[in-house]
């Protein structure tokens, strides 16, 4: 095998590798962890074709087996998110596998799902200490902070350290037991910040830290640093059956998780604006806040027969979301029931007599055209019947006309009569 056919595997085989870092990098604040502790990780994601969840984080053991844990993912801002989970307490010394698996790339009109992984050490040691939250998100002036410290084994003292404009109260190091958890509280003043940034508190005990980053956001030129919002719900869409004279209602929720105030516009796709109705159409939403919009189906019950599919959007200037609908407008179930609709749902056989429930329908005319054309059995079964008739009436004649019957005339009577 020559060398540019080697050449040219290897850049086939390595092609994905390089796509997946460049698309796809995970960054872990710690390389050495003990078991119990939190990992603390960020993960950016550039051109992904849908947003990434907790389903996408796994954990792997040197053998491959994944191992179950519980991820916390959030938003730091469009394609830049951060994760904290807590390691196993029962988990094995060894190097492990962090994971973001399946995220869905478009590459030249083909979808292709990349992971990246990150190893991580484990080795047991004490004191075990877990945090929560992993970070902290600043896109106000002022924030207040509580940061969760729990000791699950062995006792420690923790010494606090924190950027100037960050106040609290631990100057010196504090103990926190074995078993304990503990609220460390913080004020944070981003007007003494010039521009967005990322600093740390710092957690220090024992050998070991945690280092708590504070993204803070800045405004510039009077916009926000980026845009993010989302419905608020469980379900991908409105799926809805419906009457053209039934009018039904649904509520959904809308959230800022931006860095700044939005408002918002919603409306319904012209594909079913004739039936979808959404109010308020516009709302302002602080960061953080939610809000709910009604959302009408048939409002005015005018509706025409048939399927309406289309969305729900809500948009700003510069990005929008939508929430599906599909709604399907049927007939009414139970309408005005006519002189003509009793007469169509009316057998065409003139029913028995003793059926009629005290109605009684009396005909002499054998050629009664009561019954409205006869179905076909009926019509065979009088031809047999009448068939039938003149057969026994023929039997009767012929029988008769057999019959001896012994003749006497008047004057062979009056003779007899004097004979006696």
């Amino acid at each position: 095998m020559n060398k540019e056919v080697i050449f040219v595997l290897f850049f086939v085989a390595a092609c994905p590798l390089v796509f997946a870092q460049e698309q796809v990098s995970v960054q872990v604040y710690k390389e050495l962890y003990v078991p119990g502790e939190s990992v603390q990780a960020e993960i950016r994601v550039n051109g992904s074709v849908s947003e990434i969840d907790e389903h996408h984080i796994e954990l792997h053991n040197e053998q491959g087996q994944k191992i179950a844990i519980a991820p916390f993912l959030d938003v730091i801002e469009n394609g830049h998110l951060f994760l904290v989970f807590d390691l196993p307490l029962g988990a094995e010394e060894g190097v492990y596998a962090l994971k973001v698996v399946d995220i869905p790339f478009q590459v030249n009109n083909v979808l292709q799902l990349v992971t990246a992984e990150k190893p991580l050490s484990v080795a047991p040691a004490t004191p075990v200490i877990s945090l929560f939250p992993g970070f902290v998100k600043v896109d106000r002036e002022r924030v207040s902070v509580n940061v969760r410290l729990t000791n699950k084994g062995g006792s420690a003292q923790v010494q606090v350290a924190a950027p100037e404009f960050v106040a609290h109260v631990y100057q010196t190091p504090q103990v926190l037991n074995q078993g304990a958890t503990r609220l460390f509280k913080f004020a944070i003043d981003a007007s003494a910040v010039a521009e967005s940034t990322k600093e740390f508190i710092t957690f220090s005990y024992a050998n070991k830290e945690y280092k708590l980053p504070l993204f803070i956001f800045k405004e510039e030129t009077g916009e926000s640093i980026w845009e993010d919002f989302f419905f608020v719900t469980t379900t991908s869409l409105i799926n809805k059956t419906i009457g053209e004279d039934e009018m039904v209602e649904r509520v959904l929720r809308v959230k800022n998780n931006g860095s700044a105030q939005i408002e918002l516009s919603l409306h319904a796709t012209p594909e079913v604006s004739e039936v979808v109705e959404v109010s308020p159409s516009n709302i302002i939403l602080a960061p953080g806040e939610e809000k709910e919009v009604l959302v009408s189906l048939n409002k005015e019950k005018d509706a025409i027969q048939g399927i309406y599919r289309g969305s729900i959007v809500a948009a700003t200037t510069k990005k929008e979301v939508v929430f599906g609908v599909v709604v399907e407008v049927r007939g009414s179930e139970v309408g005005i029931i006519t002189k003509q609709d009793i007469f169509d749902d009316l057998p065409l056989e003139v029913p028995d007599k003793k059926e009629q429930k005290g109605i009684q329908v009396i005909d002499f005319n054998f050629t009664s055209t009561q019954e409205a054309e006869p179905s076909d059995n009926k019509r065979k079964g009088g031809f047999l019947v009448l068939s039938l008739v003149i057969v026994l009436l023929l039997l009767f004649v012929f029988l008769i006309k057999k019959k001896n019957v012994k003749r006497t005339t008047f004057q062979q009577y009056i003779s007899g009569m004097k004979k006696r």
